[in-house]
Formats: structure tokens, sequence, C-alpha cells
């Protein structure tokens, strides 16, 4: 195919413009009996190259031989806790070691590896050093590099999904709730199956006060997949968002839900509001008191939790205030 042959370009010559030492890609082709055994445009990969790493080590590409397979996704690649997987369409995907999340990643892997190259790009100068100013004050890259990073991944692969769902959420953190939703939606229309996003939407709704998409989208995210582990979150956050709205009907109605879904979520949420509130996270600790209010709302736990955030809050309002004997500089 045409276009491929001219990403594997774009992909060599980015490789060779690199620092010395940023990227060991072994010179292809594999093995013509393991290629044999792959999904077309994966066996395209491995004509290219067999294994090697990318940015200092950053991603480990596997060799051919170690490829696993369970035989619907073939696992090519690890990147820190997380590791990639291509399945029969060619299309790729996103094991998060962390969430235990499965994420589509990229629609091809031609274009995912294209793509991986050009947004990665964005963390290094021109010696291969990190660039200045990528991280903030928390040792986190900042949400502006975030959402540079996973723009430039699109610019490459501009069907995928999970780029456009990290940029949407980093719009989201930044404050730009208008153009995370708008990103959020072009998601939901492409994955209609994909949760998070459907919740992340949800969020962004409650934010314009748009109280009726908040509640229909954290819906979406309960309902849209099966079976889906977070739908007792999901519909405990839209019950929240009805009782914050006086809505009792639709409060009762989402409580209802969550808590025949899983029995333990009120004191999943108490459980949860104390270790935080330990921890000294209000903020934290008072979203999910009120989500546990919003499910239960005369458990007398909750009510009491409820009380000590707010006593919380006001001793470190007084905590913060200046002493009038302390003097100014």
């Amino acid at each position: 195919m045409k276009d491929s042959a001219e990403r594997y370009q774009r992909i060599a010559d980015a490789l060779e413009q690199a620092p010395p030492g940023m990227h060991r890609l072994t010179p292809g082709p594999a093995p013509q009996l393991a290629l044999a055994e792959l999904p077309p445009t994966l066996a395209e990969l491995y004509t290219h190259y067999n294994g090697g790493e990318l940015f200092f080590e950053l991603l480990e590409l596997r060799e051919v031989d170690d490829v696993e397979t369970d035989g619907e996704r073939w696992l090519i690649a690890d990147c820190g806790r997380d590791s990639f997987a291509v399945d029969a369409s060619g299309a790729v995907w996103r094991y998060e070691g962390d969430t235990g999340e499965m994420l589509p990643e990229g629609t091809r892997i031609d274009r995912w590896l294209d793509g991986f190259l050009f947004a990665e790009q964005i963390l290094f100068d021109d010696d291969g050093e990190f660039a200045d100013d990528i991280v903030g004050d928390d040792g986190e890259l900042t949400t502006e590099v975030i959402i540079d990073r996973e723009r430039r991944a699109l610019r490459r692969d501009k069907q995928a999904i999970a780029p456009r769902w990290r940029m949407a959420r980093a719009m989201f953190s930044a404050g730009r709730i208008d153009a995370a939703r708008r990103e959020l939606e072009e998601v939901v229309s492409r994955a209609p199956d994909f949760a998070w996003a459907w919740f992340d939407l949800a969020r962004a709704a409650e934010k314009l006060g748009d109280i009726e998409a908040a509640m229909e989208d954290a819906r979406e995210a309960a309902d849209c997949r099966d079976p889906n582990d977070q739908a007792p979150f999901f519909l405990a956050f839209a019950a929240r968002v009805a009782a914050d709205a006086g809505d009792e009907t639709r409060r009762a109605e989402f409580a209802d839900r969550a808590g025949r879904l899983d029995p333990n979520i009120v004191s999943s949420q108490r459980e949860g509001a104390i270790a935080t509130l330990a921890d000294g996270d209000l903020d934290a600790a008072e979203q999910l008191t009120r989500i546990g209010l919003a499910l239960q709302p005369r458990n007398l736990d909750l009510l009491a939790l409820a009380k000590q955030i707010t006593a919380a809050r006001a001793q470190q309002a007084t905590e913060d205030e200046p002493d009038d004997d302390e003097p100014l500089h």
C-alpha cells in the first residue's frame, strides 16, 4: 500500500535523524515462517523492523519470536507498565498496567508507530536530553505538553481514539471545558462503547451547567458495555449530579441501580473518604462523601463524616489566616 510505504519511509527518516543512541531498532525482515502467522499489517511491520527500542528504552518492540497472542490480539511492545497489542484488523490496543483498561490506541500499526515517534519527540531536545519546561512543579508533564503530544499523535492517525481522549482530559484539567467536550463528543461518536469517555463527557457537561446531559452521559457510561466494572461508580456519579440538582426521582433511580450492581458501593465511598481525609485531601474526601450521601442520604456515618470535613475546612481556613502580630514582608 502506497500510504504505508510512505509512512515507513517517514519512520526510517525519523530514526536516522534522531540523536545517536535514542533509537535502536533491528532491521527486518523477520523470519518468513513467523511472518506467516501474523495479521498482514503486523507482518508488514516486521518486514521493516524485528524488535528494538525507542527513546532510550522507553518503548521496547518485541522481536517476532517473542510476540504473544491469545488468538484475538498479538502483544508486540511494552512501555513501562503498559503494553501494546495488535488485533486481526491491524488496530493497536494499549493495555494500561495501572488501571487494567484496554484502550483503542491506533487504527493501524504503521500509523501508530509513526505517531508515537512524532508525539514523543516533543519531550526531547536536539541533543536527546529532556526538553526544558515540559514538567510542572508537581513533577508531571504539564497539561499543555500533554495536549501537544496527543495532538501530534492525531496528526499521524486522525481517527485514533485514545490520543483524542487523553487530549480532551488534559483540556478539561486546563479549564478548557468547551474544547474538551467537543473532543469527547468526537470520541464517543467513533467509539460508542468507550465508557470512560462518556464519563468524562458527563463531567464536562456538569461543569458547563448542562445537568440533564451530565446525568444522561453518566448513564451512557454505565450502559455502554458489558461487563462494565465501573458501572456502579458511573451511576453513583449520576446520582450525585441529580441530588445536587434537587431531582429526587432521578437520584433515587440512579442510586437504586448502583446499589443493585454493587451492594458495597456506599461503604466503599465512606472508606475512601475516611482514607483521603486522613491524608489531608479534603476535596477528594468531600467528593466521595457527597457521592455516598447521594446514594444513601440518611446514612449517619456519612452525615457525621460530612460534618467532620466541614470542621476540617474551617480549621484549615483559620490556620491560613495571617497573624495580626506577624510582621508583613
